[in-house]
């Protein structure tokens, strides 16, 4: 060690005080700062107390050491009653009591060192036990680390065995170690400081989104999702506390809204749906929770309501919606509403979690009796509603373990009666509803997003049997709803068939038309797809929906499947006249280059019928129903 330096008074501290005569077991303790909460408050707001080593603050630690030529160094922050060392070396621990530490004294003077020359023989730190005991410090330098508030949070210490001392270029060097451990500190707050800021503006910006996605943006009130929670919440928290829900909702649809549009444009539309929420609102009682549920639809949770409760606040908002509702700088505009209601408490019967369907059930009866209607959802709505999210559930779940069936019904030609082909049928047995009509738990399946993974698993089970030769046939034909028709239609029927080993013209796809296909760009665009990778594409229930005659010529099909109610005609009073629709559809199919075909032949009357009319191909419980199992020729 550098022993030029002498040690001066002001090294010292110059409010140094005189031993008392019964020195204190571990010395003079080390006055506190006369600002020693605001020191506290800003060392903890530096974020850095018992936080992980850092290399940043171990290099200067180390640089610390080498200045001083010490074996002992360390980075102390001193705390309300310990001092803790960010970074150390030569110590064993991180931390020591205040009342024993050199670095509490240190704090005392900021802009000065804090130099022990000799600690055994200096009376404040004669008995200190870490002067007496390990690691028997001799001597002790302390420069003050001050943060930028002006607090010495700490310091950059120095310390040895022996008794020792540091020439003025060496406190010159320590001084410049603690303006680094000053600067990163502060780096260290201002990175906490942004973090937190950040991490407040992210949950700001996620609770904005939230919102965003759960609340209408013309009206700011909240949509289905939060209304459908609030119903739950309560009917939860009334069985929780023993007692049974009593709560009620009501299903508004504003009549004539469309007009309001057209006559004044979007922007005062939208100007008329704000003012009209808010009427809506004054009409409910304070408690009710109000939801945009649709374009023209709202809907609301009213507690502690029974029927005639709702039915009464039904009964204002028609009488309020007399009143023609006004909007800044739009003409005031006379509407109405049709409402349904549904409640769980007396006079009605509906389950909680089933009252929005069922007031929504009920709301679609009130639009078939006219304006300014309101039905109360009785229980024959809630056991349908009930026994339709049952039925929900349990297809899903057969979807998923794939316990759905494919029954086959052959196509056969009229010329000789062979089987040509076989179309492929969705079927479904359940333990609880039995075996399941096709049109109702395709249209279930629609309904809620579930019939693309139908029509998936009948493509894949169809192709496999057609593979495996079960099928004697020399085409197998698929349904696909227009409500499972997307983008990636062609590259699923395509690996479909790649996997099967299937040839694409030996499939044929039907597609009903009550899709309207003329007015469906998607679908055309798919099927265009389709018949560009050779895939048949049959137009099933032609006669029965809303393609054009004229757009036959552009739309992307080879067959004509004629819809059975016009085969239906074929015998009976209307015979003739449906025999002339079908002879001049099939002309017009071959003119066209397409081949047609009759469904639900039921009697050979018909079958005759349609080989007179220039049909060539039938399918219908003449020939066969559907069934598990290949089909012969039938001759």
């Amino acid at each position: 060690m550098d022993g030029e330096h002498e040690p001066k008074e002001k090294d010292l501290g110059q409010d140094r005080q005189d031993p008392p005569t019964s020195p204190m077991p571990g010395g003079l303790k080390p006055a506190r700062p006369d600002n020693e909460e605001a020191r506290i408050g800003d060392l903890h707001d530096l974020g850095v107390l018992d936080s992980a080593a850092e290399l940043d603050f171990d290099h200067l630690v180390q640089t610390a050491a080498l200045i001083a030529g010490t074996k002992i160094a360390a980075l102390s922050l001193v705390d309300k009653d310990r001092q803790w060392f960010k970074s150390s070396t030569g110590i064993e621990g991180t931390e020591t009591p205040r009342d024993v530490s050199f670095c509490a004294h240190a704090i005392n003077e900021p802009d000065k060192p804090f130099i022990v020359e000799d600690a055994a023989s200096d009376p404040r730190f004669a008995d200190n036990p870490l002067v007496a005991h390990s690691p028997g410090i001799g001597f002790y330098a302390g420069i003050p680390v001050v943060s930028a508030n002006g607090h010495a949070v700490g310091t950059i210490c120095v310390a040895d065995q022996q008794p020792g001392s540091l020439s003025d270029e060496q406190i010159e060097a320590l001084r410049g170690i603690s303006r680094q451990a000053t600067a990163l500190l502060e780096l260290r707050r201002r990175t906490k400081t942004l973090g937190a800021v950040l991490e407040r503006e992210r949950r700001r910006a996620a609770e904005f989104m939230e919102w965003q996605r759960t609340h209408d943006a013309t009206t700011a009130l909240p949509m289905r999702e939060l209304l459908d929670k609030r119903i739950n919440q309560m009917a939860d928290a009334a069985l929780l506390n023993g007692r049974v829900p009593t709560t009620s909702v009501l299903a508004i649809d504003i009549s004539g809204f469309s007009n309001v549009n057209a006559a004044f444009g979007r922007e005062a539309g939208d100007a008329v749906m704000r003012e009209l929420a808010w009427l809506l609102a004054e009409s409910l009682p304070a408690d009710a929770m109000l939801a945009r549920t649709d374009g023209t639809s709202f809907a609301a949770v009213v507690p502690d309501a029974d029927l005639s409760l709702v039915g009464a606040v039904a009964h204002s908002i028609h009488e309020r919606l007399t009143i023609p509702v006004a909007a800044s700088g739009v003409e005031a505009v006379t509407l109405s509403a049709v409402i349904g209601c549904a409640s769980c408490g007396e006079g009605g019967s509906i389950d909680p979690r089933l009252m929005l369907p069922a007031a929504e059930a009920a709301c679609a009866e009130a639009k078939a009796l006219g304006p300014r209607s309101t039905v109360s959802a009785g229980s024959e709505t809630g056991s349908a509603i009930a026994r339709n999210s049952r039925m929900r559930e349990a297809l899903a779940a057969a979807i998923r373990a794939e316990a759905l069936t494919v029954a086959y019904m052959p196509l056969v030609r009229l010329a000789d009666r062979k089987v040509s082909g076989v179309e492929a049928l969705a079927r479904w047995r359940d333990p609880e509803f039995g075996q399941v009509s096709p049109e109702e738990f395709i249209a279930l399946a629609e309904q809620h997003g579930m019939v693309k993974l139908i029509d998936d698993f009948v493509m894949r089970t169809a192709l496999a049997d057609f593979a495996t030769g079960r099928l004697d046939s020399e085409t197998v034909a698929v349904n696909v709803s227009p409500a499972g028709v997307d983008s990636d239609l062609t590259a699923r029927i395509q690996t479909a068939l790649e996997e099967a080993g299937v040839e694409p013209e030996r499939l044929s796809v039907e597609i009903t038309e009550r899709a309207g296909l003329n007015d469906s760009p998607r679908i055309c665009s798919a099927l265009e797809d389709l018949r560009s990778l050779g895939v048949k594409v049959a137009l099933d229930d032609f006669g029965a929906g809303a393609t054009s005659i004229a757009h036959l010529r552009s739309l992307p099909i080879s067959h004509l499947k004629i819809d059975r109610s016009l085969v239906a005609d074929l015998v009976g009073p209307d015979a003739e006249r449906a025999k002339m629709v079908i002879s001049a559809i099939a002309d017009m199919a071959t003119g066209l280059g397409l081949e047609t075909l009759g469904e639900g032949v039921e009697t050979p009357e018909q079958a005759e019928a349609l080989t007179d009319a220039g049909v060539r191909f039938a399918q219908g419980m003449l020939f066969g129903a559907p069934a598990a199992l290949p089909m012969a020729d039938l001759a």
